[in-house]
Formats: C-alpha cells, structure tokens, sequence
C-alpha cells in the first residue's frame, strides 16, 4: 500500500522492512556508526539494496570520514564511469536543480500553508545544525582541495545531460553556468569613472602594489599543488605510516562519553502528575555529602542558602567557608602570643594591666566572647595523653566485641 517511508532516524536501527531495496539520506548522517545502521535497512538476509545519499557542501567532510571508517578511498565521478560503480562521489547537473526550484516555488505560490511551514522547517534546520557533532579536521582539510576543483556529473545523470543537449536546452544552463562564473576586471569604483576621478586613481595605486602579490601567491599555489602531487608516490615495502591501517574505524567506534556518564544520564524519573505528588517530591529530603545530613529538596528560591559572587551567579553558601578570615584571626592571635614571650612581660606588669582593665571595665565584644583557637603544635604531655586514650579505646572495644561474643555463644548454648 506505502510505497515511500519519510522517516528519522528512530527507524534506523532494529526494523527489518521486507521488500525495502533502496535507502535515500536526505541529510548525510554525521557519524559513520549511524550511516551504517540506515543503510542496513536493506540488503538484509541475503537480499541486495542500494543506498543513495544528497551531500549538501557542508556535509562533504562526514562523508570523507565515513569512507576512512570503512578504509575506502574516495572515488571521484570520471567522464567514464559507470552507473553501477560502488560509491562514486559526483555532481548533480544544475539545470536539474533549478527545473526542481521552479516546481517548488510555484507549488509554494499556490498553497499559503507551505509557507509558514518552510519557515518551521528552517528554524528547525537551524536547531539542527547547532546540535550536529563537527567533522574531523583531516576530512575538512582533504575536501576542501576536492571542492576547489570542478567535480564529473554522477553518471545516474548522464542520460539526463545527454537528452538535453540533444534538445539544445542545455544552452541556456552553460549561459547560466558563464555569468555565474563571470569576474570583471574594473571594480565599482572604477566603472563609468574618468581617470581624473579619486576612485580611479586610488584603484591604480591599490593594484600596483597587489598585483605583484597576487601573482606570487598564484605561483606559490602552483608550487604547492606540484609538491603535493610529487610526494603521493610511496613505496609500500618500505613505508611505514605513523597510524594503524585501521586507525579512523577504530576511532569512528569508539564511545563519545565513558560507560558511567552515558549510563547516569539514562535515568528514568517517574514524577507525579498532580499536585499533592508534586509537592510531596518537592519537600522530599536529600543527603547533603558537604554537611553531612538530610536537607529539604524543595529549595527553589536562588537567594536562600546561596551567595552572589563577583560575577553576578549565584552558588551555593557551602562554597563560602571564610578560610582565609579564620587563618588571619589565628595568625593574629599566634603572633601575640608570640610577642608577649619574647618581651618577657613581668606578672607585675600584667597584674596592674588587669587591675587597669577591672577599673575601666568594656563590654565584651564577640571576638573576646569566643574561646582563642586551638594550637596545632603539641606538646610531650599532650602527645602521651592522646596515645593512651588511643589504646584505652581500642582495648575497650575488644572487650566489647568479646562479650558480645560469649553472649551470642550463651544464647546458642540454651
């Protein structure tokens, strides 16, 4: 009954479609492992089945990668090549392309919904293309020397091309074909000007000193092509490549995240749908690992519990620990301490200081509330003292996993 599927790629993988023989990529997958799931929709169980793919310019360099993921070269369209041929890489005539256009565009003048549509379609393409993966940087570099040289009609099209020009109405394409490739010598500023003109002159000047540049960069460009050219010839006995033979397959299969990453983010969360459910998740509490206990989940206000930083985001009030302003008030303290050993200050001294102190009595602010930090330096004394209470608890702890032993031994017993 349905002789065309439009499908995604949720049909590329798992679905065996009897009587399917061809498969068409209307946009070229970017990745080689997809490709070969689309096109394993045909072929299967013996059978054979063709698969034809509309690479856009853009998408060129994904094809060059999926041809070095299969160690394949990739096989330009030649004036003598066959239909049949295994995938030939061509170009498709340009009269086809604009006869296409004209059907297009005329269907879209009669139909106003087709419209609003295109301009879905588009933003849809462009959200597409934010979320597509890149192409290697080897592939980008090789096709874009393919793409610099005109490229053979594909040999699907060659009746097409013959049929036209027997009918002489591929006059007009290579009319086309000459404007579009059609570069004037004079520029704006020098069309319809007379050589007293500023423009005129200035233009002068400009090419004087650029066209020697341009020439140098043109033989430069030859030079390169000819050196590259010469350095394709190898001696397979003797060479040895600095990658495996099957290097670009391995790469193409391995994994874009490590198993752990893929295998948290392939959660499924069952949230309830009415209101009291979702409350109740809301105020659900959760572990904090940072201060050890059960919070509430149900914090949506950015403000509570969280600081601004410098940069204008807020971030969770765990990150601001004053470390710094509790260093400065031990560093302090340490060195008062400090300073009053070395002076060496006599009790009298510090007896009538505090009598002073007695008579002028202040209120006591909340640093001098506090108790003073704790010295990390130990002497003898308190060593010895925390190594005995080490082993009095570690001997009171076998004693108690021994009578909990013989109890367990006395209840067997009974």
């Amino acid at each position: 009954q349905v002789k065309v599927l439009l499908v995604t790629d949720v049909a590329a993988r798992g679905v065996d479609i009897p009587l399917l023989d061809n498969v068409i990529n209307y946009n070229f997958p970017p990745k080689p492992k997809l490709f070969v799931h689309r096109v394993g929709r045909v072929a299967r169980a013996g059978r054979s089945g063709t698969a034809y793919s509309l690479v856009a310019p853009d998408e060129t360099p994904f094809l060059y990668g999926l041809n070095l993921f299969l160690n394949r070269g990739f096989k330009l369209s030649k004036p003598d090549s066959k239909s049949t041929e295994d995938g030939l890489f061509g170009a498709v005539p340009q009269h086809m392309i604009d006869e296409e256009m004209e059907v297009l565009e005329r269907i879209h003048s009669l139909n106003t919904e087709l419209d609003s549509l295109k301009k879905v379609c588009n933003n849809a393409y462009k959200q597409y293309l934010k979320s597509r993966p890149t192409a290697d940087s080897e592939s980008i570099r090789n096709v874009k020397q393919i793409l610099s040289k005109d490229i053979e009609t594909h040999p699907i099209f060659k009746k097409k091309v013959d049929t036209t020009a027997n009918n002489n109405s591929g006059i007009g394409t290579d009319i086309l074909s000459s404007i579009r490739s059609y570069r004037p010598n004079s520029t704006i500023f020098e069309t319809g000007k007379t050589k007293g003109s500023v423009g005129f002159e200035v233009m002068q000047q400009k090419r004087k000193i650029f066209d020697k540049m341009v020439e140098k960069f043109a033989a430069n460009k030859k030079a390169s092509d000819f050196d590259q050219n010469k350095d394709k010839f190898k001696d397979n006995e003797f060479y040895v490549p600095y990658q495996s033979s099957e290097h670009f397959s391995e790469k193409g299969l391995q994994l874009d995240q490590p198993f752990n990453a893929q295998m948290s983010a392939a959660v499924l969360d069952f949230n309830g749908d009415d209101s009291r459910s979702i409350n109740r998740s809301n105020n659900a509490m959760k572990w904090d690992r940072k201060k050890k206990k059960f919070i509430s989940g149900g914090n949506t206000d950015p403000t509570k519990k969280r600081i601004k930083t410098e940069s204008g985001n807020w971030i969770s009030a765990s990150y601001k620990s004053d470390i710094y302003k509790k260093w400065k008030q031990k560093a302090k303290a340490e060195q008062q301490q400090s300073d009053e050993e070395e002076e060496g200050v006599d009790n009298e001294e510090k007896l009538e200081r505090n009598q002073s102190i007695q008579r002028n009595p202040k209120k006591p602010t909340k640093q001098s509330s506090r108790r003073p930090p704790k010295r990390e330096l130990k002497n003898r004394e308190e060593i010895y003292k925390e190594r005995q209470r080490v082993e009095r608890k570690k001997s009171f702890q076998k004693w108690r996993q021994s009578e909990k032993a013989k109890q367990k031994n006395a209840k067997k017993a009974k």
